[in-house]
């Protein structure tokens, strides 16, 4: 159990770094549904105008806090191996 729980971990912080980085997360021959989005693939080009409270945030949503993230989740992990392995 405890090489699943680290692999899980793992498998799940590269796929996170990788979509956080512009990396393909998904199959590249299948055209991604977006449902019935207004405006397919612009989402990067729309306006903050009618979003104040996202716009007040944005400093605060763009910092890059993954270092910190991936410390505390790596510690959380660790802790729940020990207690597994020593039971």
């Amino acid at each position: 159990m405890p090489n699943r729980s680290f692999t899980s971990f793992l498998l799940g912080l590269l796929l996170l770094e990788s979509a956080v980085r512009g990396g393909e997360t998904g199959p590249v021959d299948e055209v991604l549904d977006e449902g019935g989005a207004d405006i397919p693939e612009a989402d990067g080009r729309e306006s903050l105008d009618d979003a104040p409270e996202v716009r007040r945030l944005k400093a605060l949503l763009s910092e890059d806090r993954s270092h910190r993230e991936f410390e505390a989740s790596l510690e959380d992990l660790l802790d729940r191996l020990t207690r597994e392995v020593t039971q």
